[in-house]
């Protein structure tokens, strides 16, 4: 496979909405399931999805930085990119 110069190895953008959502129905399910009041049900719902979103955009960026720097590592050690400059700085233990 020929080396791209854009690697999008994760959907990071889209982790954000898919938590929210899980959430969002955990939360729904659960109070339905326990008879709750319907205002406070949805109020805890909208709140849990919000969380769940703010921790989902969180998590995907650390993903996406995580896979990009082991694409780029594997990809140096490979030979098949030149190492970045940030790259030179870096000191290995030995």
């Amino acid at each position: 496979m020929p080396p791209s110069g854009s690697i999008h190895p994760l959907p990071s953008r889209v982790c954000g909405p898919l938590c929210g959502l899980c959430g969002f129905s955990v939360a729904m399910l659960s109070g339905l399931w326990s008879s709750g009041d319907a205002s406070s049900v949805l109020l805890r719902a909208i709140v849990s999805c919000l969380g769940c979103y703010g921790l989902g955009l969180a998590v995907g960026y650390v993903v996406e930085l995580v896979a990009l720097r082991v694409v780029e590592r594997e990809r140096v050690l490979r030979g098949v990119a030149e190492p970045g400059p940030d790259s030179a700085k870096q000191k290995t233990s030995s």
